[in-house]
């Protein structure tokens, strides 16, 4: 009777444990699939890559916002001091952090 438990005990220990280890391999496949393989294991061009996708995403917005605020000034859209400063504060960040992208990445294309 004794041994029959203990055997139950270990089947039912080893199903917990592939279980875990299955569970384990799906959240590590799952994050790099939703990190677009960026991470810990990236190699140097999927990095650059990156960089260069994070810098095109910036221009965007930076083009995007310096229009809404030509508009504000030319009359054709109207924004509240509170939407405007928070637009220009965005446009600055956005600007410096671009620039430290630009020059991260040239550091990293002399390397």
């Amino acid at each position: 009777m004794m041994s029959k438990v203990i055997l139950l005990f270990c089947v039912f220990a080893l199903f917990l444990a592939q279980s875990n280890a299955a569970v384990g391999e799906q959240g590590d496949r799952s994050s790099r699939e939703l990190t677009g393989g960026t991470g810990w294991g990236s190699t140097r061009e999927e990095i650059l890559e990156n960089r260069q996708r994070r810098k095109r995403q910036l221009q965007n917005m930076i083009l995007a916002m310096r229009k809404q605020l030509a508009d504000h000034s030319a009359g054709e859209i109207t924004l509240d001091p509170k939407e405007k400063a928070d637009t220009e504060r965005r446009l600055d960040l956005y600007s410096r952090k671009l620039d430290t992208l630009k020059n991260d990445l040239e550091d990293e294309v002399r390397r």
